[in-house]
């Protein structure tokens, strides 16, 4: 049995304000115990990211990534029946901050370190700051693997995912309009041009397309506009997401609401900013013998992932990708979310055998 040491540091690490600390930490345990670290800073917001080449220097190589966020949401400490900073073991379970997402993915693969340096493929381990706010920290980990010629061959990305594999997930699309009109007095409202009402013909439009998509959902979420009750509005806006694993959908489905605003800024004559806010693109189109013959080996269920999720940005570089972690994602980003204590060695024992089954497929 682990004696789960290196998780309770992560968990006590409070990465939810300050990743660094975290990232600081995981650096100076593997630092003599690895082949080469690089640190990627977002150039938006500075939090640092790490590629590790656990038995490989980190330039002009193919690899097999394994890639997890080290960062977790806020905490409603109130709801806690335990000290969400701290690894809690109670019976069979162990309680903490972002302990399955995605705390004991890291700790996974910094237990299994010297195992992994063994392996006749190269092996980089990529963590990330800022998966739950804005997806920079991936984002330029992708462009730092370009920079230096790194080529994921297969990706496993460790979110929770109760054991199964998950071989596809939904893009997350998140969109803010704009709507600028023009202010009158409410006794006289054909004076001025009534954002909200624009807003609400766009909000009503992508409610009724949304139904005419497969696999595709849209929401409006936000909706900001008015400042007085006697005063016609001259803003407004709506943001809207869109999450679907085509990305043949998602395209048309933007193209339509693109032709619909250019539509009402003809008809109302206001004028329409349409903004993208976050880009995360779907998991799909992996090889399904590869993946097939990862399920039957290990007797895995294949699923799709319902959440937004780093893969896709992967899968859209190059080389496949799938999700494979313990823990089910339904106690995320809740109070006493909680790990089977049994689980973490047949996790890692089960991890190191789906990696020495790619290697065989693909070295």
């Amino acid at each position: 049995m682990s004696n789960l040491n290196i998780l309770s540091r992560l968990i006590e690490s409070r990465s939810d304000k300050d990743p660094d600390e975290i990232m600081n930490f995981i650096k100076s345990e593997l630092n003599t115990k690895v082949e080469e670290i690089i640190e990627v800073l977002n150039k938006e917001d500075d939090k640092k990211n790490l590629i590790i080449g656990i038995n490989t220097k980190l330039k002009n190589v193919e690899a097999i990534v394994l890639s997890g966020h080290i960062d977790t949401v806020g905490a409603d400490e109130e709801k806690y029946n335990t000290n969400p900073y701290k690894l809690t073991i109670k019976g069979d379970k162990a309680y903490g901050l972002g302990i399955i997402d995605m705390k004991c993915f890291a700790s996974s693969i910094m237990d299994s370190i010297e195992e992994l340096k063994c392996k006749k493929s190269p092996i980089i381990l990529v963590l990330t700051g800022d998966e739950e706010t804005n997806l920079y920290g991936v984002e330029n980990v992708i462009n730092k693997f370009k920079e230096l010629n790194i080529r994921p061959k297969f990706t496993i990305i460790g979110e929770p995912t109760s054991f199964e594999i998950k071989d596809t997930s939904n893009g997350c699309f998140e969109y803010k309009v704009e709507v600028y009109g023009k202010s009158c007095h409410s006794s006289k409202p054909k004076d001025g041009i009534n954002s909200i009402c624009v807003v609400a013909r766009i909000i009503s439009y992508i409610e009724d397309l949304a139904s005419k998509y497969e696999n595709l959902t849209m929401s409006c979420d936000l909706v900001e506009g008015g400042t007085i009750i006697n005063r016609v509005p001259d803003y407004a806006s709506v943001s809207f997401d869109i999450r679907t694993t085509s990305m043949e959908n998602y395209e048309s489905a933007l193209s339509l609401i693109k032709k619909e605003i250019s539509n009402l800024e003809n008809i109302y004559g206001c004028s329409i900013k349409l903004e993208n806010k976050l880009r995360i693109p779907p998991l799909s189109n992996n090889d399904e013998e590869v993946i097939n013959k990862i399920s039957k080996t290990f007797n895995l269920k294949v699923s799709n992932f319902l959440g937004g999720c780093e893969a896709g940005y992967y899968k859209e570089y190059g080389g496949d990708a799938i999700l494979f972690g313990l823990g089910d994602l339904e106690l995320a980003h809740k109070p006493n979310e909680y790990m089977v204590v049994a689980d973490y060695d047949k996790y890692n024992n089960l991890l190191i055998s789906l990696i020495d089954k790619l290697v065989d497929i693909y070295f």
